[in-house]
């Protein structure tokens, strides 16, 4: 008796299948759980709720189309990079308060700083410069 190979492959997939099938349903559950292994997973704390990351709200300020202008000050300091960030840094908290105190607003942006005189070495080690900002009080969005 001559088989061909096709034949043969089915016939060794099918057994095999059946093998496989019955074996699988042979496996029951045990009714009650081991007492053994739920010993070892009872020292295991694992978190029940809040397993998936919530969602981060995304806040900004948001700037508001009216422009406002602090005085002019002026700022010193040992170099004249020194008295600009001396400067710059005043401006900031006029603008910062004036927006935070007097507007009731939460904070300022867009700051822009102009500087309406030279660095000038005024005395002994000593650097000044003159100058204003513009800026727009903000409103957190999110």
């Amino acid at each position: 008796m001559k088989r061909n190979l096709g034949t043969s492959f089915l016939l060794t997939a099918g057994i095999l299948g059946f093998t496989l099938a019955s074996g699988a349903a042979a496996q029951i559950a045990p009714a009650a759980p081991d007492p053994a292994l739920a010993a070892v997973f009872a020292q295991v704390s694992l978190p029940q709720t809040d397993l998936m990351p919530k969602p981060s709200l995304k806040c900004s300020l948001t700037c508001l189309p009216f422009q406002n202008t602090t005085p002019t000050i002026s700022g010193s300091g040992s170099s004249c990079t020194a008295a600009t960030n001396s400067l710059r840094s005043q401006l900031q908290d006029i603008a910062e308060n004036d927006c935070v105190n007097n507007r009731n607003k939460e904070g300022s942006c867009s700051l822009v700083f102009y500087e309406t005189t030279t660095c000038t070495l005024i005395g002994s080690g000593t650097y000044q410069i003159t100058g204003y900002a513009t800026y727009h009080c903000g409103i957190t969005t999110c």
